[in-house]
């Protein structure tokens, strides 16, 4: 009624907003005209039509969500006008369709004016539904290199082994990359049998989801969630997956790892033919190793094709003393543990992992710099990441 003047013959089953239609624009070629109660359903060529019980003519693919506790109950309408598998608010019609009200009327529903209007009309404020409860967890994202031009996400999940925390009975695990400029998602989700557990370090349940997309910036939602316990939590943040390129050397993101072993079987864990159990919450206790993993690509060789590269790996604590004094002397805190190494090889892509004693580190936050240097071409590459040791 807001949008026709007359509703259309048959009943609607599909979307109320009119798409564009290939039963309209062959009538309107014979001369004979689309009726919508007696009346023209045109435009300049182009037919828009709804969607009604035995009239689906639509020209364009389409999707109708309804939102019946949002706005007082929106329908949001999409369609893949290019035909490249990728769905965007149904335009308007070019001009006024006859049997149908004004085009200001037309415009007021557009699906896109529908979106913003809701996304106006309602609170950022985030309230769990009745009688629903936090899930606690702890979740780490790091990026290497991915297949083809791909990056690989991973997004490492640790849930307390408590009742008290997570519920009780089977567990969902979801991540989605959102691309607001491609209007693009990329989804992983997996359930989690408790009694199964895929990875239990000390009274942690550890999983992992991957995701590979193309380079660029995303918001990452991460959530987990137990529907019988009726416990749920989501976090978003902004991410930048990184491009690895084709040449110059550069290494993946550090992983901080609780344990670290070779293998011949296949799990989320596997990285070639190492099992690298990562630790999201980056809490490494009194005498635990730190485990560190990363890779490093696009070695250069020498004329006789080795590879040669040197790591450095330096952890610093992370106190404001410490941060003052570097400020006022413009000088680098000497590291609480620092090491070096130098490999030889014939591989332009490694893995390196390492375990280190935390002996010497300090109570608290720390920060460890991974630094690598291919010796053959001269270039370097370094990056961070902070973990805390000690209670």
């Amino acid at each position: 009624a807001e949008l026709y003047n007359q509703p259309p013959d048959g009943a609607l089953v599909g979307t109320v907003f009119p798409v564009r239609s290939s039963r309209a624009m062959m009538e309107e070629e014979q001369g004979f005209g689309v009726t919508m109660g007696n009346r023209d359903a045109m435009t300049r060529g182009d037919g828009f039509l709804p969607v009604t019980a035995g009239e689906d003519h639509s020209l364009v693919p389409w999707e109708s969500w309804t939102y019946v506790s949002i706005g007082g109950g929106i329908e949001i309408t999409f369609t893949d006008e290019m035909g490249s598998g990728h769905f965007n608010f149904a335009p308007p019609p070019l001009r006024q369709p006859l049997g149908m009200r004004s085009i200001s009327r037309i415009q007021e529903h557009m699906p896109e004016v529908a979106f913003e209007r809701a996304v106006a009309e309602k609170s950022e404020q985030h309230r769990p539904w009745w009688k629903t409860w936090e899930l606690e967890f702890y979740y780490d994202v790091v990026d290497a290199r991915g297949e083809g031009r791909d990056t690989r996400l991973d997004v490492a999940f640790a849930l307390p082994v408590d009742e008290k925390k997570i519920g009780h009975g089977d567990l969902t695990l979801a991540v989605a990359l959102y691309d607001s400029i491609q209007n693009r998602t990329y989804r992983a989700s997996r359930q989690v049998i408790q009694r199964d557990s895929i990875g239990q370090v000390g009274t942690l349940l550890t999983d992992m989801l991957t995701l590979d997309a193309p380079p660029g910036s995303y918001q990452l939602t991460v959530k987990a969630e137990n529907v019988g316990a009726n416990r749920v939590s989501l976090f978003r943040q902004m991410v930048e997956v990184e491009s690895y390129g084709v040449s110059g050397i550069q290494i993946s993101d550090p992983v901080l790892a609780a344990e670290i072993r070779e293998t011949d079987q296949e799990s989320v864990f596997r990285r070639g033919d190492l099992h690298v159990m990562p630790l999201p919450t980056r809490l490494f206790l009194e005498g635990q190793a730190l485990g560190l993993y990363f890779e490093v690509y696009h070695l250069t060789a020498d004329k006789f094709g080795q590879m040669r590269y040197r790591v450095t790996l330096q952890i610093t604590a992370l106190e404001e003393k410490e941060g003052l004094r570097q400020l006022l002397t413009g000088k680098e805190v000497n590291p609480e543990i620092a090491m070096a190494f130098e490999q030889v090889g014939d591989q332009r892509d490694v893995q390196v992992y390492q375990l280190i004693d935390l002996n010497n580190a300090k109570k608290g936050q720390n920060r460890l710099w991974v630094i690598v240097e291919d010796l053959n071409s001269e270039q370097s590459m370094k990056k961070e990441i902070t973990f805390r040791y000690g209670q």
